[in-house]
């Protein structure tokens, strides 16, 4: 009486159990492949949902929105950080932050119409002779025609120039 198999494999077999099985097997491979792409992409800096190119990405994905991992914009707190970030914020005190504005100035007059040689020239003539560059531009009827006094003060913020400092810190301090 020789079986080539056991009747109760047959039964199994047949019954469905391999096709749960060859499922199972399956499902495995599936998923091991999915950790296999996802460790790849994380090395090689890449999106682990999409595959996009982060290297020069910050926060998030620019392709699916999904977050960078590892990346944060929080700046960790050393003496030398706080140090650092306190004499760049500084530059909003001192003299020489009014010629930042001098390039903003310059492109609003040119919203207003002003023909942009002409333009430079106003905010030129006030910024050789050294001074208060924005009351002197504040107090100039050329720059006076075209931008109120509000206006102008709010050309020479600072905060705009310095908008991306904690960033460019929390990048530059990143371990790796």
């Amino acid at each position: 009486m020789g079986h080539d198999r056991a009747p109760i494999a047959d039964g199994l077999i047949s019954g469905g159990l391999g096709i749960w099985v060859l499922f199972a097997v399956s499902m495995s491979v599936v998923l091991a492949r999915r950790q296999q792409v996802k460790e790849l992409r994380e090395l090689s800096g890449c999106c682990l949902k999409c595959g996009y190119d982060l290297r020069a990405s910050t926060g998030r994905c620019p392709e699916c929105g999904e977050p960078v991992p590892g990346w944060s914009t929080e700046l960790p707190t050393t003496p030398a950080v706080d140090r650092i970030l306190a004499q760049a914020r500084a530059i909003a005190d001192d003299a020489d932050a009014d010629h930042v504005g001098s390039e903003h100035v310059l492109l609003a007059l040119v919203k207003k119409g002003v023909p942009r040689d002409q333009a430079y020239r106003w905010i030129q003539r006030h910024a050789l002779a050294g001074g208060d560059l924005q009351a002197l531009l504040r107090d100039d009827a050329d720059v006076r025609r075209h931008l109120d006094a509000q206006e102008i003060a709010s050309l020479f913020d600072i905060t705009h120039t310095l908008r991306h400092i904690d960033a460019l810190f929390a990048r530059a301090l990143e371990d790796g």
